[in-house]
């Protein structure tokens, strides 16, 4: 038995836990890499929780199809759970469609906390700022983005973008039309607590990622009454309804990124709309009231079941 292994039983036995709950990645930090995970089972019901594992990362990102030792390490783990629940549909269906896992997965998505609301429509700026937050590398899209910007900036003399995150910034900045340098910033790192101060600035966000299991920025967008272009890619269409409540785009298709943000430029009676429909369905399905239950329900319904 591993060290965090003990650490979990001791835990149980102090606080009288009814139920534990594991991500669904197994890292050197768990102690796990070398052991048998299948057989490392508590005395109480556990819990996967489908975030991202090694295997589910290099199959979407790198499309790898041949991590044979990741993918029975990942099997592994899976069988040893009492219940398994997924953060969003799109890693629900890897984990039945490449790990097999012979128990039912159910979809509990992640939420945002209901003090995250914001009731009032921040007014426009003389300047249109659109907002990126993330980090700065490829696979969140964000070199699409600044490609996209400078066909933009032709036709939006007074557009500006604004890219929050760390990470290679040398890289984005030579992608950069030097005629438009001074209408890019690179805002670098700010604290998470500031995050909601720069959505509020903006008139909308671009987040153009090529993969995002479940999007907690996206959900930080809407729930700020902000008009949102987002990924159609993996579980971008579970979060947005194109044209409905935000817009959906293909990361690989730059001329499509500086259309639509050029729609959203030119219309704020559609920014408005869809940042309304966004807001709206948020606090309906993604809030912590809403949540919440659903997940005391799920772990009540789990240790039920265990105890029969």
């Amino acid at each position: 038995m591993c060290r965090t292994h003990q650490l979990v039983e001791r835990a149980i036995t102090k606080y009288h836990i009814d139920v534990v709950e594991m991500p669904d990645y197994i890292d050197d930090f768990m102690h796990y890499e070398h052991l048998n995970v299948e057989r490392l089972r508590f005395s109480i019901p556990m819990v996967i929780r489908v975030h991202g594992s090694v295997s589910f990362l290099n199959y979407y990102l790198n499309k790898e199809t041949t991590l044979e030792k990741k993918i029975e390490q990942d099997r592994g783990n899976f069988s040893r759970a009492d219940a398994i629940c997924a953060v969003s549909g799109f890693s629900k269906r890897y984990v039945e469609e490449n790990l097999s896992p012979y128990k039912d997965i159910e979809v509990i998505y992640n939420p945002i906390d209901s003090g995250s609301f914001k009731n009032v429509i921040q007014s426009d700026t003389e300047f249109p700022i659109i907002l990126f937050f993330g980090k700065i590398a490829k696979m969140k899209g964000v070199l699409s983005l600044i490609k996209a910007f400078n066909i933009l900036a032709e036709k939006k003399k007074q557009a500006r973008l604004r890219l929050v995150g760390g990470g290679d910034i040398e890289t984005a900045k030579r992608l950069v039309d030097s005629r438009f340098v001074d209408r890019v910033e690179f805002a670098g790192f700010v604290p998470h607590e500031s995050i909601a101060d720069e959505i509020d600035a903006a008139t909308f966000c671009v987040l153009p990622s090529y993969f995002e299991n479940f999007s907690m920025a996206a959900l930080e967008v809407l729930a700020r009454r902000k008009a949102l272009i987002y990924t159609e890619r993996s579980s971008g269409k579970e979060l947005i309804n194109d044209g409905v409540n935000g817009l959906l785009i293909n990361p690989d298709n730059v001329g499509q990124i500086a259309e639509k943000m050029d729609m959203l430029l030119s219309d704020a009676d559609l920014r408005q709309r869809l940042a309304e429909n966004g807001f709206k369905m948020c606090k309906s399905r993604f809030s912590t009231e809403k949540i919440i239950p659903q997940m005391e329900q799920y772990y009540y319904n789990v240790i039920k079941k265990c105890r029969k």
